[in-house]
């Protein structure tokens, strides 16, 4: 015989009066499964988004009383859509791993889901392997995203990689997500989706000892220790130029033509080269002796 029950509607109970509503199940004598009622004392620990419901029929006896309880019936549990969505995977970190599960801490973005009531599952498509990721409560943040090592592939030797496929699953009702590609890969390969050449930069111990042992002077880095770009080499001696390789053809052809009156130092000196200098003519000279003679000569360039 069946019966139903139609245009059947759930009453949600606020925290406050879980309590309250307990008590009347006691006195009812609403007791399933025969747990007994001390989790009303610990109402964080009871979902109020899920609900089971309970039908039990009493039949009539001779005096048309109804004193004979058969045995209850209970129902699958049913949850409130608006704050248990459908199960969704948004985004995975990695789409691959080892086959011997060595990638860890992939991180899966969802939708929202329960932290003690979803799996992750891990199938082939033309196969028969499954497997689950070890995940904890502690491993869902915020009930949007899940970071999970990777279960073993039934077999390590294998060459080529693997296809197979994963998905979120609600154990409570066996909902299940929309499948997401996923592949295992043999040990000797490399995970990334491309192979990349990294730079070597030798040893960094010995790097940052080098980088400690010259911080230590004030003169800074060494140039040995400091790479430099290549540098033109230094002007040969000059055609012409009375100064020797002091000069370089740009400042020869700059200054063309100077008065420079013997036994002074010209100001501004077009060559910075000081009376000291053998180069310098007023060096023969005794420093009280004077002449008011001035000399003009010019330079020309060779080439």
């Amino acid at each position: 015989m069946t019966i139903s029950f139609p245009n059947l509607g759930i009453q949600c109970v606020k925290k406050k009066d879980i309590a309250q509503a307990l008590d009347q199940r006691q006195r009812l004598q609403v007791d399933p499964f025969k747990t007994g009622y001390s989790h009303r004392d610990q109402p964080t620990s009871i979902d109020l988004n899920s609900v089971r419901l309970c039908f039990q029929v009493f039949l009539p006896d001779e005096n048309n009383k109804y004193n004979t309880a058969l045995k209850p019936v209970v129902s699958e549990p049913i949850y409130d859509k608006k704050a248990m969505s459908d199960l969704s995977i948004t985004k995975l970190s990695h789409c691959n791993s080892y086959v011997d599960g060595g990638r860890k801490h992939i991180i899966l973005l969802c939708e929202k889901v329960a932290k003690d009531d979803i799996q992750i599952r891990f199938f082939e498509k033309h196969g028969d392997w499954e497997a689950y990721a070890d995940i904890q409560p502690s491993n869902v943040h915020h009930q949007y995203a899940i970071w999970f090592q990777p279960p073993k592939y039934k077999t390590l030797d294998v060459t080529e990689p693997v296809p197979v496929c994963l998905q979120l699953r609600r154990p409570s009702d066996g909902a299940c997500s929309e499948p997401v590609d996923f592949e295992f890969l043999p040990l000797d390969s490399d995970p990334s989706d491309k192979k990349r050449k990294r730079k070597k930069i030798g040893n960094p111990d010995q790097f940052l000892s080098q980088l400690e042992h010259y911080n230590q002077f004030p003169g800074g880095f060494p140039m040995d220790f400091i790479k430099t770009e290549p540098r033109e080499p230094t002007p040969i001696n000059f055609p012409g130029s009375p100064y020797g390789d002091a000069l370089s053809p740009a400042s020869v052809a700059s200054g063309i033509q100077y008065n420079i009156r013997l036994g002074s130092t010209p100001s501004p000196d077009p060559y910075q080269i000081s009376k000291t200098s053998p180069h310098y003519p007023g060096n023969s000279l005794q420093p009280d002796v004077s002449f008011h003679t001035s000399i003009k000569f010019s330079l020309t360039t060779h080439g």
